[in-house]
C-alpha cells in the first residue's frame, strides 16, 4: 500500500488515497500487536513448560523421600554403626527437605504472576498446597525419627551446617533442578551443601 501512487485530479481519488493511508496505519497496528502477542505467547509457552519441569522433578523428590523415610521407620536400630548412618540421614533429609521448600516457594511464586497477569494456572496453584501439606508431613515424620534416635543417647543436629553425604541410593534431586533450569551444579554428587542460607533458584528464573 505504502508503494501504491494514483495520479487522478479528482475528489473521489484523493478520499481513496485518504482510505488507503489509514488502513496502513491501522494495518502497522496490526503487525506490531501480532508481533507483541507472539512474543508474549512464547515466553508464556517457556514458563509454563520450566514450570511443569520443576513441578515433575518436585514430585519425584517427593515421592523418593517418603519412600526413604518409610524404609526407615521400618527398620530398627540395633548397632551403634546403624544409628550413626540414621542420623546422617535424618540431617541430610532434613536439610534436604529445606531446599525442597524452596523451590516449592519459587514454584508457587510463578503460580501467583501468572495469576496476576491474568493467564490460566490451571490447578498448578492446589497442587503447590497439596505439596506443602505432603513437606509438612514429612518434617513431622523427621522429628519422630529424631525423637526415636536421641531415646536412644545419640544426638542429632537440626541446625549443623556442615556438608552431608547423600546418602547411599538416594537420588541428589537438587542437581536434577539444576538441569531443569540449564545451569551448571554448584555441588558434587557425593556432596551437598546443607547450610540453611543458600537460596536454590536465581531471582528470575
Amino acid at each position: 500500500l505504502s508503494n501504491l501512487v494514483i495520479i487522478e485530479d479528482s475528489e473521489y481519488f484523493k478520499e481513496l488515497e485518504d482510505k488507503l493511508a489509514a488502513l496502513e496505519e491501522r494495518w502497522s497496528h496490526v503487525v506490531k500487536w501480532t508481533d507483541k502477542r507472539w512474543d508474549n505467547l512464547q515466553e508464556l509457552s517457556f514458563k509454563w513448560t520450566k514450570l511443569s519441569e520443576h513441578h515433575r522433578v518436585i514430585n519425584q523428590w517427593l515421592n523418593s523421600r517418603e519412600n526413604s523415610l518409610k524404609m526407615m521407620e521400618s527398620k530398627e536400630v540395633t548397632e551403634i554403626g546403624t544409628a550413626m548412618e540414621r542420623i546422617k540421614s535424618l540431617e541430610f533429609c532434613r536439610a534436604d527437605l529445606h531446599k525442597l521448600q524452596n523451590y516449592v516457594e519459587k514454584l508457587d511464586l510463578v503460580v501467583h504472576c501468572l495469576k496476576k497477569e491474568s493467564l490460566s494456572t490451571l490447578n498448578i496453584g492446589d497442587k503447590v498446597e497439596s505439596i506443602n501439606d505432603r513437606i509438612e508431613a514429612l518434617n513431622q515424620i523427621l522429628d519422630i525419627q529424631h525423637d526415636r534416635i536421641e531415646g536412644m543417647g545419640f544426638h542429632v543436629d537440626k541446625t549443623s551446617a556442615r556438608k552431608v553425604s547423600l546418602p547411599s541410593g538416594w537420588d541428589n534431586f537438587e542437581l536434577k533442578m539444576e538441569e531443569v533450569d540449564g545451569r551448571k551444579a554448584t555441588i558434587t554428587v557425593d556432596h551437598v551443601d546443607i547450610s540453611e542460607g543458600g537460596n536454590v533458584i536465581k531471582e528470575g528464573d
